[in-house]
């Protein structure tokens, strides 16, 4: 009788074993990259319905069961987090348990692409401080301790001195913080990706040529291909004739129109590539780490035209001749 029930517990044991590991299985790592925001007294049964809504963790009940048999049960924190895919279940409680909003504090989500007008109309709406104070502090490289500073090229022409060192991330910024101080914490971002760019010696073109990139894909894989076109037409002494360094002085920095007329390309401005030849006079706006790798390695190739493969389509067509160009969209 007791040899039974021996092997009952035993039969017991391997299945509630089996349930365990095919509950568990896939559930380990994160599923997706994501922007998550958690708000201020989300419990940890929320916290699992917003990353499950999200898409980045596959079951609520395991990652409950997961937290609860970690160090860090009852311990997370309300805040904007942004999760990387393939991240350990144990890393993102710990992100979750330790990287959040502190008293006093407001994250501060800024897009890759976003110009330094976008990025002053969003601290302005976070109840920081004025986008007029904001725009004055990126003006001017005085009272910020960077050496690289002095490597940008100063010219009357260029709306915003720092526009292009802001990185793009999110912050968590004090309520309290003057314009400067967010300025400071931005310029230091950038430093530490830029220190990671091996042949980034001309910094200041760099910069440039990658917050045109940035504007003009998202595609990861196209970014070092539109390099490579556009210094393939500065070396033939053509105009780079790219749309987004109009919608630049066209829209004051805010890219609230999507596409240009042929009345526009006639907009007088130093940053306008269909007039002028070579980069812009400055960056567009303030590029990922991506374009600007993207820039200062541009790919090897014979293109100098493309264009997007549809209206609804962000990837791109390259060509080698404008008679190529113009058939493809003839076609």
């Amino acid at each position: 009788m007791k040899r039974k029930i021996t092997m009952i517990i035993v039969i017991v044991l391997l299945i509630l074993a089996a349930a365990a590991a095919f509950l568990f299985a896939g559930s380990s790592k994160t599923l997706k990259e994501a922007e998550v925001t958690i708000e201020e007294g989300s419990s940890s049964r929320t916290i699992a319905d917003v990353l499950k809504k999200e898409g980045v963790i596959r079951s609520e009940a395991v990652f409950l069961i997961q937290l609860r048999m970690s160090d860090y049960a009852g311990k997370l924190q309300y805040g904007t987090y942004e999760i990387k895919e393939n991240t350990d279940m144990n890393d993102l409680f710990r992100m979750l348990a330790t990287q959040g909003a502190k008293e006093g504090t407001v994250n501060v989500t800024i897009p890759e692409g976003y110009s330094v007008e976008q990025i002053a109309d969003t601290l302005e709406e976070k109840g920081l401080f004025s986008k007029e104070e904001f725009l004055k502090a990126v003006n001017t490289i005085d009272g910020y301790d960077f050496a690289w500073l002095k490597d940008i090229r100063q010219s009357p022409d260029r709306k915003y001195l720092l526009q292009g060192y802001l990185y793009p991330d999110t912050y968590n910024l004090y309520q309290t913080a003057k314009p400067e101080e967010v300025v400071t914490i931005m310029l230091s971002n950038f430093e530490k990706h830029y220190a990671t760019i091996e042949n980034g010696d001309d910094m200041d073109r760099i910069v440039t040529e990658a917050s045109v990139i940035e504007r003009e894909t998202s595609i990861d894989s196209e970014r070092a291909t539109i390099a490579g076109v556009i210094e393939n037409r500065i070396e033939q002494g053509m105009r780079l004739q790219i749309d987004v360094t109009v919608l630049y002085p066209l829209t004051n920095g805010m890219y609230n129109k999507n596409s240009v007329s042929y009345k526009d390309l006639e907009v007088d401005s130093p940053y306008n590539t269909y007039q002028n030849k070579g980069l812009p006079v400055g960056p567009i706006c303030n590029p990922s780490i991506a374009s600007m790798q993207a820039a200062a390695e541009p790919e090897e190739h014979e293109y100098l035209y493309y264009h997007t493969k549809s209206k609804t389509s962000k990837e791109h067509d390259f060509y080698k001749t404008y008679e190529e160009h113009i058939d493809s969209q003839n076609d």
